[in-house]
């Protein structure tokens, strides 16, 4: 006996299920793309941790030498100058690093999918 003939349920059936196929391995690859972005932050943000704890105990000992090596006359216009060195750097530093966060794009992945799956379902002229 020969299979009956698809209907419109059985097509809409059939798109349904593509669709919500569709969705779930879009949702997938968003989850992904969340888990990734929460590694590379919390990596970023313990790095940046150490990093600046082990910047801080440097700086101290660098000029705590320097202060020492200078004639006790002219420590305080040194301890300006490497105050204001220091000023200038962490400013620059933070632009840079404000800069760095707005150019990045989290879930890239995911809307260059979503991008190409609108371009597929739209009509064509």
């Amino acid at each position: 006996m020969a299979p009956p003939p698809a209907g419109l349920f059985d097509a809409l059936r059939r798109l349904l299920g593509t669709t919500v196929g569709l969705a779930q391995a879009r949702v997938e690859l968003f989850a992904t793309d969340l888990e990734l972005e929460k590694q590379r932050l919390i990596g970023a943000a313990l790095r940046a941790l150490v990093g600046l704890l082990l910047l801080g105990v440097g700086l101290l000992l660098a000029v705590a030498f320097v202060l020492l090596l200078i004639e006790s006359q002219h420590r305080m216009a040194a301890l300006g100058v490497l105050a204001l060195g220091f000023l200038g750097g962490g400013m620059w530093l933070l632009r840079a690093a404000r800069n760095h966060a707005a150019a990045e794009s989290a879930f890239a992945a995911t809307a260059a999918e979503l991008a190409r799956d609108r371009d597929a379902l739209a009509p064509k002229d």
